[in-house]
């Protein structure tokens, strides 16, 4: 750990053992996933994945610019065959899967947007943490670009908050502001950006059943209120399967032109 060197993360830990790492996109206005921010988040991963004086660690952004605006667009826009975007994303299916496989809590502390592989990358942490700001939005738009989310985001997302919810922020881009994620279960908690810390420092107590139990961190919609018509789309197969049918029919005007939609779905 202590030969670790990252362009990227400044990373430090406390009396806890809680280890903040704090992204800070070199040469970047804003922070995205580009190949020197995934080989730092490797980097990061192999030194903690068995280290037990770890005990959490905690994503944050150096940039007032927001939390993570996703791939970098220039990276996707050099790829020159199918392969090489299947490349990467394998790559971030299996870096992401490797996060949240980790045996201690992971938060992101999202403050700003959080959008594309952004947001994949903090459903793939244990809890999410949103500040209550204008700026911040969470939000998939790789529809709008003609794509889809390749990290992930069309499975954890749906899992998370149900596919009611979900569909249309991977239909049509749908961004949500930081009451709305808490509200479907997309955020564990929402603070003023001044109350982060005492936000963390609860989610990390010992005693905290959230931080206890690692099978918690992804069910969003246990610990949301839901009506009852919500569970039955959302967690019964006939509900789900009527969801899906009625989605279909949504995009089916469009998805001659843009194949992405019945790639999402």
């Amino acid at each position: 750990m202590d030969n670790l060197h990252l362009t990227n993360f400044d990373v430090h830990r406390d009396f806890r053992g809680a280890m903040t790492a704090i992204l800070n996109c070199a040469d970047q206005a804003v922070n995205v996933f580009n190949e020197s921010v995934l080989h730092d988040l490797d980097e990061l991963l192999r030194a903690v994945e068995h280290d037990d004086s770890v005990k959490a660690i905690v994503f944050r952004s150096g940039k007032d610019s927001g939390f993570l605006a996703g791939a970098d667009l220039h990276v996707i826009e050099s790829f020159k065959s199918p392969e090489q975007a299947t490349e990467m994303c394998r790559a971030g299916q299996q870096l992401f899967q490797r996060l949240e496989s980790l045996k201690f809590p992971t938060v992101a502390v999202i403050n700003g947007v959080c959008l594309g592989g952004g947001l994949e990358f903090v459903l793939a942490c244990r809890h999410r943490i949103v500040v209550d700001d204008p700026r911040t939005k969470l939000g998939l738009p790789e529809v709008e670009l003609g794509l889809l989310p390749g990290w992930g985001g069309t499975q954890r997302l749906p899992r998370l908050i149900g596919l009611s919810a979900a569909l249309p922020m991977l239909l049509t881009g749908k961004k949500v502001g930081a009451k709305e994620a808490r509200r479907i279960g997309l955020a564990d908690a929402v603070c003023k950006a001044e109350d982060i810390d005492s936000a963390v420092s609860r989610l990390l107590q010992p005693h905290s059943d959230k931080a206890a139990s690692p099978s918690q961190g992804n069910h969003g919609l246990l610990s949301v209120g839901k009506s009852a018509l919500s569970w039955f789309k959302d967690r019964t197969t006939l509900g789900q399967k009527l969801v899906m049918r009625f989605a279909a029919r949504g995009i089916a005007s469009n998805a001659k032109n843009y194949p992405s939609l019945p790639a999402i779905l």
